[in-house]
């Protein structure tokens, strides 16, 4: 039976609140989005989590030689379930 490498993950956003003092919208958008503010104040929203999708699938070959060897194929559609943290069901 063959086997499989699946690499999958889940999307949890993360938010801040700033404040950011520009001559216009257009200017504290570009500042806001910048690497100039750090998000040591950020707060996890595991509540909005994405569901879990796969972003990349290999297949595991046989034998003594398979270095190298091996198929990688398309992930399927996005599950429609939606993950949740751990820490979320306590």
């Amino acid at each position: 039976m063959p086997k499989f490498v699946i690499e999958r993950q889940y999307l949890v956003p993360m938010n801040q609140h700033i404040v950011v003092e520009t001559e216009s919208l257009g200017e504290a958008c570009k500042k806001a989005v910048s690497d100039d503010i750090d998000w040591d104040t950020q707060e996890m929203d595991s509540d909005s989590a994405r569901a879990t999708t796969i972003t990349e699938a290999k297949m595991v070959p046989e034998g003594p030689d398979c270095r190298g060897k091996g198929g990688r194929e398309a992930p399927p559609q996005p599950s429609r379930r939606t993950t949740r943290l751990a820490s979320d069901t306590q």
